[in-house]
């Protein structure tokens, strides 16, 4: 049995994550809640499992305490920041090899991952970053790419051309006149 879920069809669970942010989270995940959301039946266990995996439903498909917070939040950063938390949270020894590198690794490299965490063959691990893929997809670019604060500074050379035959005079009136235009403007 595969420590990291999967579902045979990447779309079906894209389907189902949407209707879980832009519809009513269900009670529970039924044949006919899969059916409404024009997913097939067959993909309904690894729905499931994946959503289980998260912390959204239980392992009977029964709506938790986290789904419902999760996917009752409308603002993005919000979401954002709680979705990306239960998949951190989920995916904890994937993030603990590849840091905040994780959600930018390769096809390839999250299949090698899974296939030795796993044990599993080509073609579960392929399923497994698949999935995996496809939950990052839900998160903004902002979420990703986190901008962090930016000490900016403005360094600023003033050049004088001075006449060689000035008077003292001249001097002060140059730096006056510079020093009321730089500072009182």
């Amino acid at each position: 049995m595969a420590t990291y879920p999967y579902c045979d069809s990447p779309q079906d669970l894209r389907k189902a994550i949407e209707k879980l942010q832009t519809g009513t989270f269900p009670a529970e995940i039924e044949d006919v809640t899969i059916k409404f959301w024009k997913v097939s039946p067959a993909n309904k266990e690894g729905i499931i499992q994946v959503l289980n995996f998260l912390s959204f439903v239980d392992k009977e498909g029964k709506r938790t305490e986290k789904g419902m917070e999760v996917f009752s939040i409308q603002d993005t950063q919000i979401f954002d920041q709680q979705f990306g938390e239960c998949v951190k949270s989920a995916y904890s020894e994937l993030f603990r090899n590849s840091g905040d590198h994780t959600w930018f690794l390769k096809a390839y490299q999250l299949i090698d991952f899974f296939r030795v965490t796993d044990k599993t063959d080509e073609s579960i691990g392929r399923l497994q970053a698949d999935t995996f893929q496809v939950l990052v997809d839900f998160l903004s670019i902002s979420y990703i790419y986190p901008l962090k604060p930016v000490d900016l500074r403005l360094n600023a050379r003033i050049e004088f051309n001075i006449p060689n035959d000035g008077s003292k005079e001249t001097y002060d009136n140059i730096f006056q006149s510079a020093r009321e235009k730089l500072l009182n403007e």
